[in-house]
C-alpha cells in the first residue's frame, strides 16, 4: 500500500464522528443522514481543470445543500492505480480537496477499480446505519442546492422505490437511474452489491448505471422512479426544476417533437477525460449491449427467473 492509500485508510478508519461530523442539531435528528457517494480519476486531481471541477460539484453537494440533515461525503479511490489512467492518485491533491470541504469529506480506499461503480463500494465501506441514506453523484457536475431534499422527500414518502433526477428505459426491459442526476437509495440497498459488481465489473466498467439499477431492480426489489416524470409525492415535497444539476439550456429545432423543437441542456462545469466526451467508447452503444448481456448471463446463472427472462 502506498503513501497516499495509507493515509487514506487511516482517514476512512477515523470515520465521521473523528472528523468533527458527530455533532448535530435538532433539524439534522429529524431527518435521516445522507451519505453523498463519489469516485474520480487521478487527472481529475491533478489537473487545474480537473481539480476545479472536482472542487466545484463536492462544494455544491457538501456545502450547499438546502437539506438540513448531516450530509457527509465519501470519494472512493482505489488502492491500486487508476485502470483508465494507469497511476496512482496523489495524496496532495486529495489532502487539499479535503481541506477545502471543511472537513464534510472522507477519502475511502477501495482495493478494487470498478469505474465509476467505485463510488458504491466507498460508501457501502462506510456507512454502517442501514437507515442512512445513499445518493451517487457524478464527480464533474455541479448540483442545484435543492437536489438532495427533492430526492429525500421522494423517497420519504415512495421508500419502495430508489429515486433519480432522470430515467431512462435501458435494455433489459426496465428503468434506469443516473448518477448523473443523482441516484438515492438506502445504505442497506448496497448489501451484497460489492460480490455482484465485481462479478460483472469488466463488461460493465463504463455503464455502472446500468448495473446499479439491475442490482436496485431485481435483486433489491427497488424499482427506479425519477423526478422529472413528476412520480413523488407532489402535494408534500413540490415540483422540481429540472434537470436538477447547474446547466445551460436551449431550445433546438426538433421534427419529431408536436412544437417543432425541443429543450437540450448541459452542465455548466465540464471536466478532463470525462467518458461522455468518449464518443467512440464512452458508455454508449456497443458498452451498453454488452454490459446488458452480461447482466442477463448472470441473473440467469443464479436462477431468478423474475428477471432473468427480460
Amino acid at each position: 500500500m502506498g503513501r497516499f492509500a495509507a493515509a487514506a485508510a487511516a482517514l476512512a478508519a477515523a470515520r465521521p464522528a473523528a472528523l468533527g461530523l458527530q455533532v448535530r442539531d435538532d433539524a439534522e435528528a429529524t431527518h435521516p443522514n445522507v451519505a453523498v457517494c463519489m469516485t474520480t480519476i487521478p487527472s481529475h486531481l491533478t489537473t487545474a481543470k480537473g481539480f476545479g471541477a472536482l472542487e466545484e460539484s463536492l462544494r455544491s453537494v457538501l456545502l450547499e445543500q438546502d437539506y438540513p440533515g448531516r450530509i457527509t461525503g465519501y470519494l472512493a479511490v482505489p488502492s491500486r492505480a487508476s485502470v483508465r489512467e494507469g497511476t496512482g492518485y496523489p495524496e496532495k491533491e486529495a489532502q487539499e480537496l479535503m481541506r477545502l470541504m471543511k472537513g464534510r469529506l472522507v477519502i475511502v480506499p477501495i482495493e478494487h477499480d470498478v469505474g465509476p461503480a467505485s463510488r458504491y463500494l466507498g460508501c457501502a465501506k462506510m456507512v454502517s446505519n442501514p437507515d442512512d441514506l445513499i445518493v451517487a453523484f457524478d464527480d464533474d457536475i455541479s448540483y442545484e442546492n435543492s437536489t438532495i431534499s427533492s430526492l429525500e422527500c421522494a423517497k420519504r414518502h415512495d421508500p419502495e422505490f430508489s429515486w433519480t433526477g432522470h430515467r431512462f428505459m435501458g435494455l433489459r426491459g426496465f428503468q434506469t437511474g443516473q448518477g448523473a442526476d443523482g441516484f438515492m437509495m438506502h445504505a442497506s440497498d448496497l448489501n451484497g452489491f460489492e460480490e455482484f459488481i465485481e462479478s460483472v465489473h469488466k463488461p460493465c466498467f463504463k455503464v455502472d448505471d446500468l448495473a446499479v439499477s439491475e442490482w436496485l431492480t431485481n435483486y433489491k426489489k427497488k424499482p427506479v422512479k425519477a423526478l422529472e416524470e413528476k412520480q413523488q409525492n407532489v402535494d408534500a415535497c413540490g415540483l422540481v426544476k429540472m434537470p436538477i444539476y447547474k446547466s445551460n439550456c436551449w431550445m433546438a429545432p426538433d421534427k419529431r417533437q408536436k412544437s417543432g423543437e425541443r429543450r437540450i441542456c448541459r452542465p455548466v462545469i465540464q471536466s478532463v477525460n470525462s467518458l461522455r466526451n468518449d464518443h467512440a467508447s464512452g458508455g454508449r452503444g456497443e458498452d451498453m449491449k454488452v454490459c446488458t448481456d452480461a447482466l442477463a448471463a448472470r441473473c440467469s446463472a443464479t436462477d431468478k427467473s423474475d428477471c432473468a427472462s427480460r
